[in-house]
């Protein structure tokens, strides 16, 4: 911090200057981060994870977890240019499906309270093969997994199981647990990919004192392949759920299915009754007394244009009492009455468009305060999603990520402080996108300078709430400065009275020039 010579430094000045290096690294940080996300494709993988959420109950986010990167850049070499490939390990996120993901059974409502975690995927025998040249793989366990083919040790007791089995791919499991220390110096001795000075530095890094080890561990037809610690300090589990609506003592919520299921079962059945007594109302049905009538065509099947005989020896004059034709009765309007009210009771139990329409109807009084009140509660489901995601994955997500900015030796030393992390993301979108309905309807308030609002600031709002960058679009400084010096047009009354004064002028003259 420098002063001007004879001003004595305060402590207010060192406390500013602290800040403003904190601000900083704070923003560096939050850039590396918003890096990292795009490039693992994170706004895909959050569509997904709400996509699950109000299907399934739940939806399921991984990351940050490593994953073996490819950065190519052309270089100008001694030679010439050229292109250089380097390989980095970046953090990454992943959707995982509610299906294949498995938490502690003793975790309650929050996975992170439980003493692990697995998740199941799928890996060919040709990717299987491969993992042997990865840091951290026993090639002698997976050398064995093959030998034994996929999926030798499972039993089969349903159909997605029996479907899954008949893949000839291999059941791979990832899982995050804690192993003793005996357990982790075993599996550590049986890495061929680590020197003897290595391993020792390994088993050092746990201490006497340690008793159990967070790693995360790999498993394939019940064999452990691969062990490694876990890559975050904090020994945090990397996966983060999302329950759509709270389950007391669950960690998966309940989804929009579940809960709209007793007004689904309304629905179909009202459906079903129309659909049967469409189908029985729709046809006549005939009745008619034997040998009174005889089609002349000596056919008894129906066709649009018939003749028919009566018998000489018929004792009926009327043909009405040997011939009727009846219909069922048409209920298609009393059930579908029935429709509507499941399908009224099915919005009502899942919020489910009616908060999201504003739950209008034909009773809502037309006024102000009622229209404030239709708004608010149609945002409220917005407001709702943008929190839990918060609450569930957001901010602990990005946490991990800082904190693996901190454990990283391939980032910028500027990156790393003491900071406390705030991650309102989602919620801050949802709230940014409710606040762009306000801004669109204080155009004409703004324009008055009586309230003070700079029309300026308005409108950079403005372009941002609608993802529009206000640079892209606004003058040039020349051009700005060009509209700042030109004057303001005057009054529409000054103007109008200097028009009437140059009439008059000109009718003086002519008068004069009449007169001489």
């Amino acid at each position: 911090l420098t002063k001007a010579p004879g001003v004595p430094l305060k402590v207010k000045d060192l406390a500013q200057e602290k800040l403003e290096k904190a601000e900083k690294s704070a923003k560096k940080a939050e850039n590396q981060i918003a890096d990292w996300l795009t490039e693992c494709g994170y706004r895909r993988e959050a569509r997904r994870l709400l996509f699950d959420a109000p299907k399934l109950g739940v939806g399921v986010l991984k990351g940050p977890f490593p994953v073996m990167t490819i950065d190519r850049a052309w270089t100008n070499m001694e030679h010439g240019y050229r292109m250089i490939m380097k390989r980095k390990v970046k953090p990454s996120v992943k959707c995982i499906s509610p299906w294949d993901f498995f938490p502690d059974s003793n975790c309650g409502e929050d996975i992170h309270s439980g003493n692990s975690v697995f998740e199941r995927d799928r890996i060919s025998l040709y990717e299987l093969t491969k993992l042997k040249k990865q840091p951290g793989y026993l090639p002698p366990q997976i050398d064995l997994v093959i030998q034994q083919g996929p999926n030798k040790t499972f039993a089969v007791d349903d159909v997605r199981e029996q479907q899954r089995i008949e893949d000839e791919r291999f059941d791979i499991w990832y899982g995050i647990m804690q192993l003793s220390r005996e357990q982790v110096v075993f599996i550590n001795d049986l890495r061929t990919d680590l020197d003897e000075e290595k391993r020792k530095a390994l088993n050092d890094e746990m201490g006497d004192d340690l008793e159990e080890v967070s790693m995360s561990v790999t498993l394939v037809n019940d064999q452990v392949i691969r062990a490694v610690r876990n890559h975050l300090e904090s020994n945090e589990f990397y996966y983060h759920t999302m329950p759509w609506s709270r389950r007391d003592g669950h960690w998966a919520g309940i989804g929009v299915a579940e809960q709209g299921a007793a007004a689904q079962r309304i629905t179909n059945a009202a459906m079903r009754g129309m659909l049967d007594n469409a189908g029985v109302a729709a046809g006549a049905q005939i009745v008619m007394m034997r040998g009174i009538l005889e089609p002349a065509d000596g056919s008894d099947e129906l066709s649009a244009i018939k003749f028919w005989y009566m018998n000489s020896d018929a004792q009926v004059d009327d043909i009405e009492k040997a011939f009727q034709v009846y219909t069922f009765p048409d209920m298609q309007a009393p059930l579908m009455n029935i429709y509507n009210t499941g399908k009224l009771l099915f919005e009502e139990t899942t919020s489910i468009p009616l908060v999201t329409q504003g739950q209008s109807g034909d009773s809502t009084p037309n006024t102000l305060g009622q229209t404030e009140l239709q708004n608010n509660n149609a945002n409220q489901l917005l407001r709702d999603v943008g929190y839990r995601y918060d609450d569930g994955v957001g901010e602990r997500m990005i946490k991990q990520h800082y904190e693996w900015i901190l454990l990283s030796d391939d980032v910028d030393p500027d990156c790393k402080g003491d900071f406390q992390i705030d991650a309102r993301g989602s919620a801050t979108l949802v709230e940014r996108s409710i606040a762009n309905q306000y801004l669109a309807s204080i155009a004409t308030l703004v324009a008055n300078p009586i309230y003070g609002r700079d029309p300026k600031k308005w409108m950079d709002e403005i372009d941002k709430a609608n993802k529009v960058n206000p640079v892209r679009i606004a003058y040039t400084e020349a051009e700005q400065e060009k509209i700042d010096n030109t004057p303001p047009p005057p009054p529409p009354a000054v103007e109008a009275a200097k028009v009437r004064a140059d009439v008059d002028m000109k009718k003086i003259e002519a008068m004069n020039q009449k007169a001489q």
